[in-house]
């Protein structure tokens, strides 16, 4: 046998404990509580799903955008386009007397999507409504003008 030593546990320990303990510390506590609140609060409002599908006449898109008021909704019909905008603005207040402390946090996050719509559609008799965190736009369709070309 060699009489080599090998390394004990309890000094690796001891070092996770001290970069533990680095990281505990009151400065670095608070940028990394704060690191940790922006990363898994995140901005909900990336994207958000979309369905477009065809009843009878019309042209109907359904949005699914729960937790949103109606008032942060905007739709717009462009050519053949229809835009879908969505602007939430959230404040977060925090007071706590026994340590003296206010904190009062603002996040404001835009979304938009912007579908194509396979038929032209009727602007005037498009109707949006806005029911339980789905937002549904129903538009008749126009009827299709194919153009025939002679050919010369």
């Amino acid at each position: 046998m060699s009489d080599e030593k090998k390394p004990s546990r309890p000094q690796f320990r001891s070092y996770l404990k001290q970069i533990d303990d680095f990281f505990e510390q009151t400065p670095l506590r608070d940028v990394i509580a704060d690191m940790n609140h922006f990363f898994q609060k995140g901005n909900r409002l990336v994207t958000f799903p979309v369905d477009l599908f065809e009843v009878e006449k019309d042209i109907v898109i359904k949005a699914e955008l729960p937790g949103i008021q109606k008032q942060q909704i905007q739709v717009e019909i462009q050519g053949e386009y229809l835009k879908i905008a969505v602007k939430e603005d959230v404040l977060d207040e925090e007071m706590n007397e026994s340590y003296n402390y206010y904190r009062r946090e603002r996040t404001m996050s835009e979304a938009s999507r912007v579908i194509k719509l396979p038929y032209p559609i009727n602007k005037k008799q498009a109707k949006a409504s806005y029911q339980n965190g789905i937002l549904e736009i129903r538009a008749p369709k126009l009827p299709q003008q194919h153009d025939i070309l002679s050919i010369e």
